[in-house]
């Protein structure tokens, strides 16, 4: 003799199963975030869709900021990468570099998917902290329309055949970057 569900049991069974659903979605959530420097550089941008700024061999030095957050379902990501460009003499602990200057540039990347977002109107203060050939430290408080970023970052040095590797919007695909 079969038994069919009430309306209570059914409504449980449902409730059950979306739970199980957004659980899953929730646990399977990627994210990742590094910060950079790279010695002998300069940003370049590249026309390929997404637009794509590069970290290529020059005569300054970059820090990157990246950070990244997705879920394995179309369109479910999102993330910024910044790229700030200065003068290397620049880079001493206690200096305080102002964005935007005549001696830097800040480039960010905006992915909102589907959309991307590129500009460089990016406006704030690093102030830094202590510098060591591994890495330098510092206060980072920088703005943009509809990003923002505020805190302690430690940017550790890249070398220099990392230039313009697997950028982090790459890594979604499956792609293997330099770390």
């Amino acid at each position: 003799m079969r038994r069919s569900l009430g309306r209570s049991e059914n409504m449980t069974a449902i409730q059950a199963f979306l739970i199980s659903v957004v659980a899953l979605g929730l646990g399977s959530c990627t994210s990742e975030a590094y910060a950079r420097r790279y010695d002998q550089a300069r940003v370049s941008l590249d026309s390929t869709y997404p637009p794509e700024y590069r970290v290529v061999e020059g005569e300054r030095t970059v820090f990157e900021m990246s950070r990244f957050r997705g879920m394995p379902l179309p369109d479910a990501f999102g993330g910024s990468r910044l790229l700030i460009e200065l003068d290397s003499n620049l880079v001493r602990a206690g200096g305080l570099i102002v964005v935007p200057s005549s001696a830097t540039r800040a480039h960010l990347l905006l992915v909102r998917a589907p959309s991307h977002d590129t500009t460089s109107e990016v406006a704030g203060t690093l102030r830094i902290r202590d510098v060591t050939s591994r890495a330098v430290t510092a206060e980072v408080d920088l703005r943009a329309a509809g990003w923002q970023y505020a805190g302690r970052t430690q940017f550790e040095r890249t070398a220099p055949s990392c230039f313009g590797k697997a950028p982090w919007f790459a890594r979604l695909k499956g792609s293997a970057g330099c770390n």
